[in-house]
């Protein structure tokens, strides 16, 4: 029988879908996969996953440790990405990756694994299925086991701040949640959501007035916690930020929206605006101006970026 590789499990996973919020499959799959490989496990009723294996005979006094992992993942398609010919499904539609293979100077291969249109899941889908791995392979030494998996991790760690205290034995945790392969995490600073309620008042356009629908994409867009620091164009803030820079008292806000999925840099954001028309030659030299503008600040980080305007 083959030995089932970490690679071989990721495959699994990335053909079940677990957006945040929506971890019942992969829930699932994990209960199954310990089942298949004849161990015990429990599952909560957020759906957080802990399977548990017998130590290495001759090692049942060691102390138990616990391999951590989430299951949920941030799934956003590319601006535009059709899957065989409709919208993408993240509820629905598995992860389709593939392996490209680029050429290096000294003749040398790289071998890079992506996803079709989509993000690819390798967060924290690599680590889980690393875990997955060792409690398939019956030729490692180790103490008692229990790989601990928890859900929506990237829209809020719900998952493990409703775990019961006796949902786990062991005290020790390695988590497996990281992206350096030469880097051991002792600390981490936590996550923090905020959520911000208010109350706008409604009214009809004023007769007029055009509306005009000002559009920020063709940004590379990625995970705000991994590639914060890579200088990436933030489509939610960058449309914010020219709201306010434009901002008149014959200008009125219709509608604003950008990003897909909590924990991800926007690649898209949109705003409807009413102006009088005497201003929309104003306006269009702005968003004009603007878009040179990023142009040259993401021109390295975001070569396909563009801010214009549309008429409705």
């Amino acid at each position: 029988m083959k030995k089932e590789t970490f690679y071989d499990i990721f495959q699994q996973l990335n053909n079940t879908p677990r957006p945040s919020h929506h971890e019942e499959r992969v829930a699932d799959f994990l209960c199954d996969f310990a089942k298949k490989h004849g161990l015990r496990y429990r599952r909560d009723a957020q759906n957080c996953v802990v399977i548990e294996k017998d130590a290495t005979p001759g090692h049942e006094n060691a102390e138990p440790v616990v391999i951590l992992n989430h299951m949920d993942m941030v799934c956003v398609a590319q601006d535009g990405y059709l899957r065989d010919g409709r919208p993408f499904d993240a509820l629905n539609d598995e992860i389709r990756a593939y392996v490209d293979v680029v050429k290096n100077a000294d003749g040398s291969e790289t071998r890079w694994m992506k996803a079709e249109g989509t993000s690819l899941g390798a967060d924290n889908g690599m680590g889980l299925s690393m875990a997955l791995a060792i409690l398939a392979d019956d030729s490692i030494v180790h103490g008692p086991l229990e790989v601990l998996t928890t859900t929506n991790e990237e829209d809020g760690m719900s998952g493990a701040e409703a775990l019961s205290t006796d949902f786990i034995r062991g005290r020790k945790v390695i988590n497996l949640d990281s992206e350096a392969y030469d880097e051991i995490t002792t600390g981490a600073a936590g996550a923090y959501l905020q959520i911000a309620h208010f109350k706008p008042i409604w009214e009809s356009v004023p007769a007029g007035l055009i509306c005009r629908r000002l559009v920020i994409d063709g940004g590379l867009g990625g995970h705000s916690g991994v590639d914060i620091n890579k200088g990436r164009c933030h489509a939610n803030q960058e449309i914010c930020r020219f709201v306010t820079d434009f901002s008149s008292e014959k200008m009125l806000i219709c509608a604003i929206n950008g990003g897909t999925a909590n924990a991800s840099i926007s690649s898209m954001a949109e705003v409807v605006v009413a102006i009088a028309p005497e201003m929309e030659s104003a306006l269009s030299l702005a968003v004009e101006v603007r878009n040179q503008q990023l142009k040259t600040q993401f021109a390295t980080t975001d070569a396909g970026i563009s801010f214009r305007s549309r008429n409705i």
